[in-house]
Formats: C-alpha cells, sequence, structure tokens
C-alpha cells in the first residue's frame, strides 16, 4: 500500500526541510484534477479522525476531519487530498496519475475487502509520516 498527497505539514514534527504542500502547487492540468477528484471521491473511508486542521496555504480555511484515512485498497490518501488537489492542484505521485488515467486492468476492491486491511492502511500511513521526521 502507498500514501498519497502527505505533506511535512501534515505531519507533527517533520523536518523544515522535507517536501511540502506548496512544493507541489500548479502542477496538475484542469483535466488531471477532473479525473484525480472523481477518483479520491470513489475512495472508501478507513479510519476517521475528529477534529480539525487548517489550510497551511490559507490558515482561514478549516477542513473538518482533515487527517481522516481513505482508501481503494493499495493507495491511501486523507480526506482532505481532494480539496488540496481541487484548490491548489498540487502533484501527485506519478503510478497513481498514471493509474487514474487508464484505470484499464485495474481490480477494483470491494468496500468489505478494503476495510479488512483498515489495520494495515494505518500502519502504511503512520510509516509514511516517519519519513518526513528528522
Amino acid at each position: 500500500m502507498k500514501v498519497i498527497g502527505l505533506f511535512k505539514e501534515m505531519v507533527l514534527g517533520a523536518d523544515p526541510k522535507a517536501i511540502g504542500i506548496s512544493d507541489m502547487v500548479g502542477k496538475l492540468s484542469k483535466t488531471e484534477v477532473i479525473s484525480v477528484l472523481e477518483y479520491l471521491k470513489s475512495g472508501v473511508g478507513v479510519f476517521d479522525v475528529m477534529g480539525a486542521e487548517r489550510d497551511p496555504l490559507n490558515h482561514s480555511v478549516i477542513l473538518s476531519g482533515a487527517a481522516s484515512l481513505i482508501s481503494d485498497g493499495y493507495w491511501i490518501w486523507r480526506l482532505d487530498l481532494p480539496y488540496y488537489v481541487e484548490k491548489y492542484q498540487i502533484q501527485l505521485d506519478e503510478e497513481f496519475l498514471r493509474q487514474v488515467a487508464s484505470p484499464v486492468g485495474k481490480e477494483v476492491e470491494i468496500e468489505a475487502d478494503i476495510l479488512s486491511k483498515w489495520q494495515a492502511i494505518v500502519a502504511s500511513y503512520e510509516a509514511a509520516c516517519t519519513t518526513f521526521k528528522l
């Protein structure tokens, strides 16, 4: 499983030199944004997090449940990722973008199968967060 859309601003204690969301702004085309949003919104909610976080690029925006985890069974992303894709056209993993552009051949997992992997999904997300730490 792979985590997409994770940046230093989203990880407590992250290395200030790690990749930030501002480094990835404006890198998707409008066509890519539309297909990525459709894909992200079709994911399954796996782990709900209470609370809210501020948009690191616009502190006046508060995103409820931002750190909740969504998955398709292979890719893992936070609930706030569609917001950043739509608002800032942030760059995402090239392998993910290829899959979104050509979903043919990708076996779609059913919701129950995705939910049964919740522990592995949370562990993968936590491991990805550690790569941002000093």
